[in-house]
């Protein structure tokens, strides 16, 4: 089976890497499904696909409320895609924050449980077709941990480990699962996050400061991270299983 008859769950797809993860899709000529909590977002993102006449469509989800009885539950009863890219919000958090404990468990929820309760509802499907990808977005914080994303970074590293043990006991059967950990990307949320952060970060100090730390010279664009996704989809990378893809311009140089 080819990429243009595969078929696409963008779990996050309505902006940002999830959106450019979608568009990428798009071009390959799968066919995409986006999924998040925003109708508004979801719609207009749809309509930033190629090949619009492939069934392109919006599911609305939340991910501290999953269900069987939602949108995404019922549509997961009747459609199994071929491929998951699983991008889950960032979660704010500082370690000294009074309600760190709270972020962190509501993090583990749509990060971790959420990626497990769709795993359990697309995995006979996979293991009868032998053929599976599961694609989560994490953070380079989960491997580099830095103070100001003190709960995020937990929840990545949370993800990470999880894709892990998936990994482990599905990849013998064609079924990988891999994480992108994509450094400073110059995204919606990285704008609302400098907004709302407490250490008077801007978008401006942030493209200063990875300008100034980083190899490559800038932050990285949400269409560089979609690239990757589409790589570890494609059957070129299938003995990637368990992997962690580190998009970050040489910052970290592991």
């Amino acid at each position: 089976m080819t990429m243009s008859q595969r078929k696409v769950l963008v779990w996050g797809g309505s902006s940002g890497i999830g959106l450019a993860a979608a568009q990428a899709f798009s071009i390959s000529s799968s066919q995409v499904t986006i999924s998040g909590r925003s109708r508004e977002r979801g719609m207009h993102a749809l309509s930033s696909l190629h090949g619009r006449d492939r069934g392109h469509i919006f599911v609305r989800s939340d991910r501290l409320q999953c269900d069987d009885s939602d949108e995404l539950g019922e549509w997961l009863s009747t459609n199994v895609p071929d491929i998951v890219v699983n991008v889950p919000p960032r979660v704010v958090g500082t370690g000294d924050s009074s309600d760190v404990s709270g972020c962190i468990e509501q993090g583990i929820a749509t990060h971790v449980l959420a990626s497990q309760w769709l795993l359990e509802r697309i995995i006979k499907r996979w293991q009868s077709t032998g053929f599976g990808r599961f694609i989560s977005v994490t953070a380079t914080g989960a491997i580099s941990p830095g103070k100001a994303l003190y709960a995020n970074n937990i929840c990545k590293a949370a993800l990470d480990a999880w894709s892990r043990s998936a990994a482990t006991t599905f990849g013998a059967e064609n079924i990988t699962f891999n994480t992108i950990a994509p450094g400073a990307t110059n995204t919606p949320s990285l704008v609302e996050w400098a907004k709302a952060s407490d250490i008077n970060a801007t978008v401006d100090t942030l493209q200063i400061a990875y300008t100034r730390d980083t190899p490559l010279g800038r932050m990285l664009h949400p269409a560089e991270v979609a690239a990757a996704a589409v790589f570890l989809a494609h059957d070129s990378s299938c003995v990637m299983n368990g992997a962690r893809l580190v998009l970050d311009g040489g910052k970290l140089r592991l």
